[in-house]
């Protein structure tokens, strides 16, 4: 009989024994995550993945976590296509702009609709994350993934080769390179003609001719040695640029419970930091073009930005709540009583 119960206690001590090297297996596993980002690495924020953050995730995780980042044309995809890379868990992380997913989910444009949201970073920062939270996060559900941090790449401008805009005619006859169909309902509604180009090829189209002048920010503008050959800066304050990184729900929630929590407070010791990052970088490029390009800024005429702003609803808003499909109208009126209640400005819409 001792022996029975001998034999019994040294069964359960090897299951105890075995059970708890499983879980240690599991809990030290490595894990490999792959990030895609639609930059190509001179921008502040690649830079930051890769000199900061990655090698912070693999030091706070004892090495558990280690992430692959492949840049732009290192991965067989087109920007549009990483919100469908991102939900369909091809990439654990993808790092983009909201605005070139417009023709996928026109709903997370929401936060850089121009002449709408505000375009300055430290007033997106008092609406942003209500918006995600109680407008869209239905629309995070449906693609199955969730915002880790943004950026934001700055206000979006005019930069034209040799002239301005000074009213409705400015722009009759010539063509503006933009990104999304927002941007081109901006230009079609300033008599322009909004042309595509694909990145790779945009300092080319503007020194030859084929575009007469872009909308971006400053610090791409600046990178890309743009400003040579478009050296007028109309400064439009058009809307920001929305720069993401988003995380698959599964891959997030499949991590060991340790590891969520540590990431999780890592990522919100770092929210303000990353989020202002690229517009101090801004500065500093703003400040760097004028010597460098001798680039020239003029402010758009006042009046002529505020009859903009009231004939934005019937060429831009209208037509952007007509591709979002059934509820586009409830998101829409969902921001705007956001960007209401934390006082700001929003014109007559109906």
């Amino acid at each position: 009989m001792r022996n029975l119960w001998t034999r019994k206690v040294i069964l359960l001590i090897v299951a105890v024994m075995f059970f708890s090297m499983v879980v240690f297996s599991y809990a030290e596993k490595e894990i490999h995550w792959i990030m895609f980002t639609g930059g190509t690495g001179v921008s502040w924020a690649d830079k930051q993945w890769k000199n900061v953050i990655i090698p912070d995730i693999e030091r706070i995780t004892n090495g558990r976590l280690k992430i692959d980042l492949l840049y732009h044309g290192e991965y067989p995809y087109k920007d549009a296509d990483l919100l469908r890379v991102v939900s369909e868990g091809t990439a654990d992380l993808v790092s983009g702009w909201v605005a070139n997913w417009s023709g996928t989910e026109p709903r997370l444009t929401i936060v850089d609709m121009p002449m709408f949201v505000p375009s300055y970073p430290g007033d997106l920062q008092r609406v942003y994350h209500r918006i995600l939270d109680e407008v869209l996060k239905d629309t995070f559900a449906k693609w199955n993934c969730h915002e880790l941090l943004t950026t934001w790449m700055g206000a979006q401008h005019f930069y034209l080769s040799d002239f301005w805009i000074e009213d409705f005619d400015s722009l009759k006859g010539k063509k503006i390179r933009t990104f999304n169909a927002e941007l081109d309902d901006l230009v079609k509604l300033l008599n322009g003609t909004p042309v595509r180009v694909d990145a790779a090829e945009v300092y080319t189209a503007l020194q030859t001719g084929v575009a007469d002048g872009l909308i971006t920010g400053v610090s791409n503008g600046h990178d890309n040695m743009y400003f040579e050959v478009v050296p007028n800066m109309e400064a439009t304050f058009i809307c920001d640029c929305t720069a993401p990184v988003y995380i698959n729900n599964d891959s997030w929630n499949e991590l060991p419970e340790d590891i969520r929590n540590t990431l999780q407070n890592y990522f919100d010791s770092k929210r303000d930091w990353y989020e202002m990052g690229q517009t101090l970088q801004n500065g500093l490029d703003l400040i760097d073009s004028f010597p460098k390009f001798r680039l020239k800024v003029y402010t758009m005429p006042v009046e002529l930005r505020k009859e903009i702003v009231k004939k934005s609803y019937e060429a831009i808003w209208k037509p952007w709540i007509k591709r979002c499909g059934e509820g586009g109208e409830k998101v829409f009126e969902g921001v705007a009583d956001i960007l209401i209640d934390e006082g700001f400005e929003v014109p007559t819409y109906k």
